[in-house]
């Protein structure tokens, strides 16, 4: 029996790296908080997101805890 994968892993390590998983996404979406990322890496997480309901939670969540912190 082949192991399932993991649930919210949604990358495709047949393009290069170029789609992000959800752990890296995440990472990139927290990076991205303090600096622009570059466009490739950018363009990755805008494809993850689409995909991915939960990674977009996830950002939703941190942008409000970014702005609260700000004030």
């Amino acid at each position: 029996m082949e192991p399932q994968p993991e649930r919210n892993d949604h990358s495709a390590k047949g393009f290069g790296g170029f789609f992000p998983n959800c752990r890296e996404a995440s990472r990139l979406q927290s990076e991205s908080l303090d600096h622009s990322l570059p466009f490739f890496r950018r363009l990755g997480l805008r494809f993850h997101l689409l995909i991915c309901k939960w990674c977009r939670r996830y950002g939703k969540q941190i942008h409000l805890l970014h702005s609260a912190a700000q004030k």
